[in-house]
């Protein structure tokens, strides 16, 4: 008996499980993806339709993704959607159908597996074959292209021609470098860029504004090429300003064509691919001799300096808004205000930098940043500002130079009841430096002070009564209060902090993922490490230059020798990005892993 029982019972488990198990099966069996090569082999450059069709009962249909396709381009043709009703054991089925399509261009040869996931509702699926592409031919490696500055093409061996240019093949580090992309067709069909340039090792600023990039997408000339007309389009014009000395590459640019063929030119087939050849520009780092102190590394153009302020006359004590502009050619962005003159007689705030404004259009990227700071006059009489003086290199004459803004002469009047300028902060005793409080006099006593008559009494008995039994009521509803705003209301301190804490994650992680191929690793650590610094000295660090925020955060209890690796981890950035080279992927590694292990210490998790 026993024995039946068990039998039984084990019988109507595996029934329960295999009921259990029938709605994920119907569930796996409502998603069907299917992946459909237009050709099987093709050589390398050459182009390919992929469709990859989805259909679902009725569930939205995501984009698929691709698994380990990088020596194959995809970009995607567009997208058409379906329905239709199937009945099936007396109900009726309604099923949502999406076709993508898109072009895959291999670019090395060998077999390249196709491999495509749609993810819809948490669970991936699968074609149930995986299409294969056979690419033959040599690998596609551009020729990088040295000392070809400002050239044209000469021979007439393709219908579209992708010719990228610079105004010259050799520069100074942070030196503005004129990029140009041209293309050149005899085709009828429409073009488009499927890849464009890379600027690894490069600052980018576009030079063109909207309306110019409009209109030259309507405007062509024609040019002659070994006798051969060629409609010529003008599609990229940006400056460049190389970050590091050594041998730089721009990786070429790729375009495709689809031909329009039929009587209603419409375009069949997949379309074809030309790329552009890669440039190389050798950039040589700034010469040591003659540099000017205070000289930054990215005033690297023609530059100059203007100062004024909103006044010249005003009462001691008083503050005037002091502007400096810095104007002219070169990296603008990236533009530093120079160490301000010691003002006698005067103070003033560290200055706020606006947003720099770009003159589009011209032949080389120009425009202005404005520095904004105020100055307070601690003393009366005829005080002035002084000249501000910015160091710069001149690639054009090879040589630095420095331009000064005016003086400026500001009348001050007297004003008694203005208060005395701040002693600067005195030593203590024990060595220490003294807070504000322990410059406050202490209290005078004094047998001549007013008698005052007593009030009065206003806490009755009863007032003292009534009292106590409110309290625990109007304790409870501020209690109540607090865990409803601790619940319910912002908070924008910690909202910030998580913000902060989450876009220095972002940096690490990008940083760490640039690890072994060097590109932008450089500047994520820097941007990150400039960022912790910000944050761990307060509002007060915003704006201030490199030396003034260690001297802040040295004021602030932080380590000396926590204050030495940020220091030295700051000079490795700037030494890789403006000096000779970024270094192999060990010093990388060396210098993630001490950046983290600086930020990872308690004193540094918060502001």
């Amino acid at each position: 008996m026993p024995r039946r029982r068990f039998v039984a019972t084990a019988i109507t488990g595996v029934a329960a499980l295999a009921v259990a198990g029938l709605p994920s099966l119907a569930r796996a069996a409502e998603v069907q993806v299917h992946a459909t090569l237009g050709r099987a082999q093709i050589d390398v450059g050459q182009s390919v339709y992929l469709q990859v069709e989805v259909s679902t009962e009725g569930q939205s249909i995501p984009s698929p993704r691709f698994v380990g396709l990088d020596e194959v381009a995809v970009s995607s043709r567009g997208t058409s959607s379906g329905m239709s009703v199937e009945y099936s054991n007396g109900r009726s089925v309604r099923r949502s159908t999406k076709t993508f399509t898109y072009v895959l261009t291999p670019r090395a040869a060998g077999e390249h597996p196709i491999k495509v996931e749609v993810e819809i509702a948490g669970q991936v699926y699968r074609p149930a074959t995986t299409p294969t592409l056979l690419a033959t031919g040599e690998d596609y490696e551009p020729e990088l292209e040295h000392d070809k500055a400002s050239d044209a093409p000469t021979s007439p061996d393709a219908e579209v021609i992708v010719w990228p240019v610079v105004d010259k093949a050799t520069a100074y580090v942070g030196e503005q470098i004129i990029y140009e992309l041209e293309i050149y067709e005899r085709a009828r069909g429409n073009l488009t860029i499927a890849a464009a340039p890379t600027f690894k090792d490069f600052w980018s600023e576009d030079l063109q504004t909207a309306q110019q990039q409009q209109q030259q997408r309507r405007n062509t000339e024609q040019r002659l090429v070994g006798g051969v007309p060629y409609r010529v389009h003008e599609t990229m014009r940006r400056a460049l300003f190389p970050q590091k000395a050594g041998t730089l590459t721009i990786g070429g640019p790729e375009v495709q064509l689809q031909e329009l063929t039929g009587p209603f030119f419409g375009g069949s087939g997949p379309p074809q691919t030309f790329m552009g050849r890669g440039l190389a520009i050798e950039v040589q780092p700034l010469p040591t001799e003659g540099r000017p102190k205070g000289f930054r590394a990215n005033s690297v153009g023609q530059f100059r300096i203007t100062a004024e302020v909103d006044r010249a006359q005003l009462t001691q004590g008083e503050a005037v808004r002091l502007s400096l502009r810095i104007s002219g050619t070169g990296n603008i962005a990236l533009i530093e205000l120079p160490e301000p003159p010691s003002l006698a007689g005067l103070r003033s705030y560290e200055p706020k930098p606006e947003t720099p404004k770009f003159e589009l259009g011209k032949a080389k990227l120009q425009g202005s940043r404005v520095y904004t700071m105020l100055v307070i006059s601690d003393e009366a009489g005829e005080l002035e500002i002084p000249a501000f003086e910015l160091p710069y290199f001149d690639p054009d004459a090879g040589e630095y130079k420095v331009a000064q803004s005016k003086p400026i002469k500001l009348v001050v009047e007297a004003n008694p009841d203005a208060a005395p300028a701040p002693e600067p902060t005195s030593k203590r005793d024990d060595g220490g430096e003294r807070g504000d409080d322990e410059l406050l006099a202490p209290a005078i006593a004094s047998d001549t002070l007013p008698r005052v008559t007593p009030r009065e009494r206003r806490l009755t008995s009863k007032r003292w009564w009534v009292g106590s039994l409110a309290a625990p009521a109007v304790l409870g509803l501020g209690w109540l209060g607090a865990k409803l705003r601790e619940r319910f209301g912002p908070d924008d301190d910690a909202r910030a902090r998580n913000q902060e804490l989450a876009r220095r994650r972002a940096l690490l992680n990008e940083a760490n993922a640039a690890v072994d191929s060097g590109e932008g690793f450089y500047p994520n650590l820097a941007a990150l490490l400039q960022a912790a610094a910000v944050q761990r000295a307060g509002s007060e660090g915003v704006g201030l230059t490199r030396e003034r925020l260690m001297k802040l955060l040295d004021k602030r209890g932080v380590a000396a020798e926590e204050v030495t690796q940020l220091r030295e981890l700051l000079d490795a950035c700037d030494a890789a990005r403006f000096g000779a080279g970024s270094g192999d992927v060990a010093q990388r590694r060396e210098h993630l892993e001490r950046a983290r292990a600086l930020l990872g210490r308690r004193t540094w998790r918060r502001a």
